[in-house]
């Protein structure tokens, strides 16, 4: 096992879109990672630690409208977003194809980035990922901005001091995400991006845009060209594993592991596992597992 190299932070301009990435180190095929909605890069720092120590090769970057990018364009956002996951691959790949990695949103995006036949893709880890199955509890939640959103749109305007802004922030994702199976200083990175209450109340507008893009443009499983391993937290609260069979059914090299005892961020709960099959693929994609669902739990 090699020794931890520093993550190094870049500032990149991808799909004309000014942007931070994170990055490490190392041998082997590049293994690209995309953070979850509203989170950012940092949310990778676990798991980039675990692949430097690997020996391995791994950028994070931030998305539109996420961490320290620009704002996301709402009017094209998913088109957006699939140009960005493009050039992005495209741009770090190297001399030989990487795998994509990405949680909650860029989960799907992954999927989507998938489908492409001239994309550098070794393979394709979707985590959690979004516009499979939902659970009921997020299906409130966005009924729940978009009726209340001419009130949030209010609030944005209102001078609520910006350390208040963030500790509000680091509660909910260390409360309502993490639920304190994480190393809390990962909540302060999510919420040292959110300096003032029209931050929230952008979050909210991107989310209804996105939710609305999703639904015109759905993912067709069958359209993904690459090995595929899907990585599922059991006690998921937010994206429904049952989901998973929608693309177990469709790609023939995909396989699904179900993660004991972790929720919807399986990449900051349990990075090193994460690492570890994110390291070991297309392999593990392609292998056939025992149970009927093609699943495997992990300690």
């Amino acid at each position: 096992m090699r020794s931890r190299e520093p993550i190094t932070s870049t500032r990149v301009r991808l799909h004309g879109v000014g942007t931070r990435a994170l990055e490490v180190g190392g041998d082997g095929p590049a293994v690209l990672l995309l953070h979850g909605f509203s989170d950012s890069a940092d949310s990778w720092r676990p798991v980039l630690a675990e692949l430097s120590a690997m020996g391995r090769r791994a950028v994070a970057v931030d998305l539109p409208g996420a961490g320290h990018a620009d704002p996301l364009n709402r009017r094209s956002a998913l088109a957006t977003l699939d140009g960005f996951t493009e050039e992005f691959v495209r741009a770090y790949a190297g001399d030989s194809p990487a795998v994509l990695a990405g949680n909650s949103l860029s989960g799907l995006l992954t999927m989507r980035a998938a489908r492409s036949a001239d994309l550098p893709l070794l393979a394709a880890a979707p985590i959690a990922p979004a516009g499979l199955a939902y659970h009921r509890r997020l299906d409130l939640f966005e009924r729940g901005v978009r009726g209340l959103s001419p009130l949030l749109w209010l609030a944005g305007s209102l001078p609520v001091p910006g350390r208040l802004v963030r500790l509000y922030a680091e509660w909910v994702y260390a409360s309502r995400l993490l639920e304190g199976r994480a190393d809390r200083r990962l909540a302060r990175y999510y919420a040292s991006h959110y300096r003032r209450m029209g931050d929230l109340s952008r979050i909210g507008g991107d989310l209804l845009v996105l939710a609305a893009a999703s639904r015109l443009d759905p993912l067709a499983p069958a359209e993904i060209r690459v090995p595929t391993l899907l990585i599922w937290g059991s006690r998921d609260r937010l994206a429904d594993v049952a989901g998973a069979e929608l693309v177990l059914d469709a790609v023939p090299a995909s396989r699904l592991v179900l993660l004991d005892d972790c929720g919807h961020l399986p990449q900051v709960e349990r990075p090193i596992e994460v690492a570890r099959l994110l390291a070991d693929l297309p392999a593990s994609a392609e292998r056939s597992a025992p149970s009927p669902l093609n699943t495997l739990g992990l300690p």
